[in-house]
């Protein structure tokens, strides 16, 4: 297994885990995760260190974002997340065109980054949750009928557990 295979896999645990709480986590991560995944599929870059640079400066953006433009990175993350999540679940559903493909990856996006802005704590455990859950299957699960059962589960034991630590804070605060 290769380094790329080892940072998604960091990369989907933290955000399955801590993407609310520790948010500038999951927007730098949807920075690298978009930066790694468009050089490969969009730009046709092959080697894994030149990934790893475009990726890691996308990293540095959105984190640079996050602390100081907080509500700017929490669309940007959200469409990014809902993009990502969107893009990894068509394989599951069949072909499609290009053209299609881009459709539905947008829309994915913008609702996404609708969510995002409406319940900000609420979104942010949903989303962090399905695309750390969508980073990992994607990387070590089969294409089968397995695949969204995986997905699922991970993505529900990440809401759950972030939840139970949000509902944690909110109570020491009260």
């Amino acid at each position: 297994m290769d380094t790329a295979f080892w940072v998604y896999i960091v990369l989907g645990i933290l955000m399955l885990v801590g993407g609310r709480r520790f948010f500038w986590v999951f927007v730098g991560a949807m920075g690298f995760v978009a930066g790694f995944t468009c050089g490969k599929e969009i730009f046709g870059l092959e080697y894994v260190q030149t990934l790893l640079i475009a990726a890691s400066i996308l990293c540095v953006i959105g984190i640079v974002i996050a602390l100081f433009l907080q509500g700017l990175a929490i669309g940007i993350a959200g469409f990014l997340a809902g993009s990502y999540v969107t893009f990894s679940l068509l394989p599951v559903f069949g072909e499609f065109s290009l053209e299609l493909t881009w459709l539905i990856v947008l829309i994915g996006g913008v609702a996404g980054l609708v969510l995002s802005i409406l319940i900000i704590d609420w979104m942010r455990i949903f989303l962090s949750s399905v695309t750390g859950a969508a980073i990992i299957v994607h990387h070590i699960s089969p294409d089968s009928w397995v695949k969204p059962a995986i997905w699922m589960v991970l993505s529900v034991a990440g809401i759950i557990i972030q939840t139970i630590l949000f509902l944690r804070k909110e109570k020491k605060e009260d």
